[in-house]
C-alpha cells in the first residue's frame, strides 16, 4: 500500500512528459528530460519533496516518509541508461547519510 502511494505521489510531482519507474524494493527512477541547469534540478527535487510533506495513512498509523534522492545527468558523466542509474545510485547513498530528506547530484567527487 505504501509503495503504491509513493508511486502516485512521485507521478503527480513530475510533468506529463517525464516517467516514473519502480526499479526494486523502495527505489524509483524518474526520467526527467531537458534539464539544462542545476537550479532546474533543484526545482524538480523540491516539487517531489513537497509531495511527501503530507503523512502517509497506513491502517491506524500516520507515517513520515523521508526521501534520499540521487541525481545523475547525461551526458555529463554517463551516456547510457545503466551508467545513469548506477551514478544516481551512488549519489543516493551519499544522500542517505543525512537525516531527513536530501538529494545529491553525482560528480566524480561523490
Amino acid at each position: 500500500m505504501v509503495l503504491i502511494e509513493v508511486g502516485k505521489r512521485l507521478t503527480s510531482a513530475v510533468r506529463s512528459n517525464e516517467s516514473v519507474f519502480r526499479v526494486g524494493g523502495d527505489e524509483f527512477v524518474i526520467l526527467v528530460k531537458q534539464i539544462h541547469m542545476e537550479s532546474e534540478i533543484e526545482l524538480v527535487v523540491q516539487k517531489i519533496v513537497l509531495g511527501f510533506v503530507p503523512k502517509f495513512a497506513a491502517k491506524d498509523l500516520l507515517l513520515d516518509i523521508t526521501l534520499s534522492i540521487g541525481v545523475s545527468i547525461s551526458p555529463d558523466y554517463s551516456h547510457d541508461g545503466n551508467s545513469l542509474i548506477h551514478y544516481a545510485d551512488v549519489a543516493m547513498f551519499q544522500a542517505k547519510k543525512t537525516d531527513g530528506c536530501d538529494y545529491v547530484i553525482y560528480s566524480p567527487q561523490v
